[in-house]
């Protein structure tokens, strides 16, 4: 199964979106192995910085993302600016 999460953060915060993004991913394997759940997490996180970006192509740029991250090793994040 996979599953994409669209996140549109267009607010100023003292904490970056992927450090929060970062942050579930290194407590989801705990909650998986409580409930011996048989998965892996993948994210692949794009930040956009502008806003002539379409949704299309930040879909592929983190589908790219996530095929590396399964590439390396699974349960991580790879992240991407595109500006």
């Amino acid at each position: 199964m996979i599953a994409r999460l669209v996140m549109f953060d267009e607010t100023r915060r003292e904490r970056p979106l992927c450090e929060y993004t970062v942050g579930v991913q290194k407590q989801l394997p705990d909650a998986i192995q409580q409930k011996r759940w048989r998965i892996t997490v993948n994210i692949g996180l794009v930040t956009c910085m502008k806003a002539a970006t379409s949704p299309e192509e930040l879909m592929k740029k983190a589908d790219q993302l996530i095929q590396l991250v399964k590439k390396s090793g699974k349960n991580n994040v790879a992240h991407a600016i595109v500006s």
